[in-house]
């Protein structure tokens, strides 16, 4: 009984540690690159939102100072 069931667990347990050492160690290396390129949409992003406040305001001063 007890050796079938070691057998299961084997074939069971197995693939699923190792797909999941997978993924953790892919998610390690992955993680400062996803950081850092979700950093740059946010950095683009907000520099465009504040060209565009700014040019919005800027519509409204006269042209000399402008």
């Amino acid at each position: 009984m007890y050796y079938k069931l070691a057998h299961i667990g084997f074939y069971v347990f197995t693939p699923v540690g190792k797909w999941l050492s997978v993924i953790f160690l892919l998610l390690n290396f992955l993680m400062p690159l996803i950081a850092t390129w979700a950093g740059d949409m946010l950095g683009m992003f907000f520099q465009q939102l504040s060209d565009e406040i700014r040019g919005f305001f800027l519509k409204f001063l006269p042209g000399w100072m402008q």
